[in-house]
């Protein structure tokens, strides 16, 4: 089921790929994409509304949703928030 929300590959985390039509609205915690950067997502009227990464280790995450592709350079362990726009809150 992981895989209708984030999938990692090709060098990106995609964010919600597959969302099915009768889960307009949720939330997950815990997600683990590669590079073993934990992932957070919210959704809202099936569109993304927030997103938390966060690794142990500074990485650059490359990020695509609805294609609009974001890098986002993540420090060692700290949480990093982003809206539905994939912009820093």
């Amino acid at each position: 089921m992981a895989e209708l929300l984030v999938q990692s590959h090709e060098g990106f985390i995609r964010l919600l790929p597959a969302l099915p039509g009768n889960w307009p609205s949720g939330k997950v915690k815990g997600l683990v994409a590669r590079g073993n950067i934990t992932v957070d997502v919210e959704w809202k009227d099936g569109k993304l509304s927030a997103l938390t990464l966060y690794s142990g280790k500074a990485q650059l995450c490359k990020l695509l949703y609805g294609g609009t592709e974001k890098e986002v350079q993540l420090p060692a362990g700290k949480r990093i928030r982003l809206n539905g726009g994939l912009e820093m809150e």
